[in-house]
């Protein structure tokens, strides 16, 4: 029987390289086996398995159709490997649903699997360094050649493979080992166990996913009941009570689309401007992410040239956009404190607590339900499941982190769905402004020019840390433990986002005691301003774009510098915007970040960022063949993700963010009433 599964690995080396190669006797590979779990009701017997490899490798010869469509829908030696085209996935969906029946119970019905199966492209260097054929394969595995366009130590190449679903992970590697055997390549396959396979197989409903279903389903008729009970208590003209309207797709959809509102003196209107602007950044920066863990054909395009234009700044600069947001979040969590405190004279710290915890979390454990239970549900391609697993890496032991905004104290480095780590600083800021801004309210000025030694201690740091572990800005060349240090105590803390919350913190405040008062500031001072934020802003973002090359030529301390300087001059230059823009001093940049276009998108920002990595993964996890990469087709992409997006965050914050601030409301209206 291994006499004939090599001549079963045989043909398939000669299907991939189009090459005759000798097969030579191999003693068996060690294997270690350790499985996961299994997301596909597919039962795996290794011994039907060789059953069904030999009936495939006979139907081959016998040249049967079925057995050739098989063979057809693996991946072969692709093409274009010196531009980093290194991932065939072979015929996805030809694989999958091949179905063929032997008419025989002890062979059983023979359903199509497909596994990819990576190699690293160092180890199959050495082996053609070693091969004295002079093949083209040889000469372009040569290591001074692809070391010009690509890094030959971390590459892999990968291909797939389609065999009978009965092969469990132990055979599916010793199929990949003998492959590159019989191939005289002296590697063994670098794979993991259930990341890379798919089978027709309907998923198997866990526990977790028909509570989800049944859930969800519950709360759609909790949508309908209430909606229904509102808009027959509006044609009754009768009063509603709130707590039984809460969930009104009417009236929360009707707050939520208003665009119209008469202004006050009290809204700073280009708030919403920044904040959609921000939010839309951050999901084309994601989706760049994405892209770049992705295979596409021309990966060496956009790592090595793209990335190197002037024109990539823009999408490379994202991590700015989360500064804006700590500036917006001082600045509306410092109004609100100060509008109470000038109402009642004192402050109740829990009532602020809890109004934002109820504001935050009822999505977000929303978010991460569905994806831990349906996400899987929304795509069906070679990489979803990896595409999942990488999201969810954290969740089922930190789950709990999530929900109490530690993550950054608990799991800086391995998060529950990577993108909400956002709302663990950001909440913890909050839980410290009441300490912040009392005393500003209550001493004034005294407190307010303190606030900048607490701005300039976080940006020291920053310095300090970046400088002594050389932190590169764009990560080149920066370690795994370097990275996760920079993770755990720059990037997800709190400390280290002083800075954008203070400015924020002090724009309200500033505003806050002038709101009567009239600022004149002149058109000279004005225009210098302007132009010294604007360029600032541009500075920053192309500014990135000098540390992408590898060898940029820059030092530690142009790096710390660009982390601590860019931090600071890019949050005291949106303030600046916000301050000229709420005086009247904006002119037409004013106009535009007031348009009412911005306000349906700046309320659902929190569900739309939230969301949206789960209508990206989705996207990403149909595909079937590795991408291709140019800018049209980058901006094309990004306005399918936006509308997809729009859609879920609309569904999340009506049935969840809305409501429960509603609920909320409630209950503490009627505690004033009392």
């Amino acid at each position: 029987m291994d006499c004939q599964l090599k001549s079963f690995c045989l043909i398939i080396v000669l299907v991939l390289c189009n090459e005759k190669y000798e097969a030579k006797p191999q003693n068996d590979l060690e294997i270690n086996y350790r499985p996961q779990e299994d997301f596909t009701k597919n039962r795996k017997d290794d011994e039907m398995c060789e059953k069904q490899m030999l009936l495939l490798v006979d139907g081959f010869q016998r040249k049967e159709i079925w057995a050739l469509k098989v063979f057809d829908s693996w991946g072969r030696s692709q093409a274009g490997l010196f531009s980093g085209n290194l991932l065939n996935f072979g015929h996805y969906e030809q694989c999958i649903q091949m179905k063929q029946d032997f008419d025989s119970d002890e062979s059983g019905i023979f359903q199509g699997q497909h596994c990819l199966v990576f190699f690293k492209i160092s180890d199959i260097v050495e082996s053609f360094a070693s091969n004295e054929r002079d093949t083209i394969l040889n000469h372009i595995f040569e290591i001074d050649i692809l070391s010009r366009y690509m890094n030959v130590s971390k590459s892999k190449v990968g291909t797939a493979i389609c065999i009978p679903s009965f092969c469990s992970t132990k055979m599916v590697r010793r199929i990949a080992d003998s492959i590159l055997a019989n191939g005289n390549l002296k590697t063994t396959t670098d794979y993991k166990q259930g990341l890379y396979c798919n089978t027709i197989n309907i998923l198997e409903m866990r526990q977790i996913d028909m509570f989800a279903v049944l859930f969800f389903i519950f709360m759609l008729l909790l949508l309908i009941l209430s909606t229904a009970y509102d808009l027959t208590m509006l044609r009754q003209n009768r009063k509603r009570k709130a707590i039984f309207s809460a969930f009104s797709v009417y009236t929360n959809g009707k707050k939520l689309f208003a665009i119209n509102e008469p202004a006050t003196s009290d809204v700073i209107s280009s708030l919403y401007g920044i904040r959609a602007l921000s939010i839309l950044w951050i999901i084309h920066g994601h989706r760049m992410q994405i892209y770049s863990n992705f295979p596409i054909i021309n990966s060496v395009q956009y790592r090595e040239e793209w990335i190197k234009n002037w024109t990539s700044a823009l999408s490379t600069s994202t991590k700015m956009a989360i500064d804006t947001f700590f500036v917006l979040s001082g600045l509306l969590s410092t109004k609100t404190i100060l509008r109470k405190l000038d109402a009642k004279g004192r402050l109740s710290p829990s009532h602020l607590y809890i109004h934002r915890y109820l504001r935050i979390t009822p999505v977000l454990a929303a978010t991460i339900f569905c994806f831990m239970s349906l996400q899987r549900y929304f795509g069906d391609g070679p990489m979803n499941k990896s595409l999942i697993d990488q999201s969810l890496s954290g969740c089922n032991d930190y789950w709990y982190a999530a929900l109490l905004h530690i993550q950054n104290f608990v799991n800086p480095n391995n998060l529950c769905l990577s993108h909400t780590w956002y709302l663990s600083p950001d909440f913890q800021l909050f839980l410290l402004s009441p300490f912040i801004v009392y005393p500003l309210w209550k001493y004034g000025r005294k407190v307010l020019m303190s606030l900048p030694f607490l701005t300039l201690a976080s940006l020291i740091f920053i310095f300090i840390f970046t400088y002594y572990h050389e932190v590169n800005v764009f990560f080149r060349n920066n370690s795994n433990t370097v990275n996760s240090l920079y993770n755990a105590y720059i990037y997800e803390c709190f400390f280290s986002r002083v800075c954008p919350y203070i400015c924020g913190v002090m724009t309200a405040y500033i505003l806050h005691i002038n709101r009567e008062a009239v600022i004149k500031i002149s058109s000279h001072l004005n225009t210098i301003l302007w132009f010294s934020s604007i360029s600032t802003i541009f500075c920053i973002i192309i500014g990135n774009f000098a540390f992408h090359a590898k060898d940029n030529g820059t030092t530690k301390f142009l790096n710390s510098f660009y982390y601590a300087g860019g931090q600071l001059g890019w949050s005291l230059s949106i303030a600046w915007i916000i301050f000229a823009c709420h005086l009247g001093n904006g002119g037409f940049v004013n106009s535009f970040l007031s348009l009412s276009i911005w306000k349906p998108i700046a309320r659902i920002g929190l569900s739309l960022y939230l969301t949206h990595n789960s209508a990206l993964i989705a996207v990403f996890g149909t595909q079937k063949q590795p991408g291709y990469f140019n800018e049209f087709l980058k901006t094309h992409h990004f306005l399918g993700d936006l509308g997809l997006s729009f859609c879920v965050a609309v569904l999340a914050f009506l049935t969840f963010e809305a409501p429960f601030l509603a609920i909320e409301r409630s209950f503490h209206n009627k505690k004033i009433e009392k």
